[in-house]
């Protein structure tokens, strides 16, 4: 009986914890900001194959398969970041200037701030 109290007393104090200082995220209103395009990268489709154990111990040919990769990298005031989408790499060059649609998301823990970025889409600049 009094194990069953401590693990009732406990999972109240976790659920108490959980909430306590915690808000949800908040988001912001879309923002822009200008970025140029630093890189294209395109990595193909990959198979290939190998020997292995199973569990059991026993040896088995083991197919491995990677699809392909389509990614973006900007540069913006903040820094670089890259952004995996097949379209936007068709769309864009290296050296292209565009402006980058986002939002902020805050997470609020106690006293403490986490931000992330959520990319929308990037527009080519004439």
């Amino acid at each position: 009986m009094a194990r069953r109290n401590v693990l009732i007393a406990l999972a109240l104090v976790v659920l108490v914890l959980s909430f306590a200082g915690c808000g949800g995220p908040e988001w912001s209103p879309e923002l822009t900001e200008g970025a140029r395009v630093v890189e294209t990268v395109h990595t193909p489709a990959q198979h290939g194959s190998g020997v292995g154990l199973t569990t059991g111990g026993d040896m088995a040919v083991i197919g491995t398969y990677a699809g392909a990769a389509y990614a973006v990298v900007f540069r913006c005031a903040h820094g670089k970041f890259i952004v995996e989408d097949k379209q936007l790499w068709a769309a864009l060059s290296e050296g292209d200037s565009v402006i980058v649609h986002y939002k902020e998301r805050a997470v609020r823990w106690y006293k403490r701030r986490w931000m992330e970025y959520d990319f929308l889409y990037a527009e080519k600049v004439q």
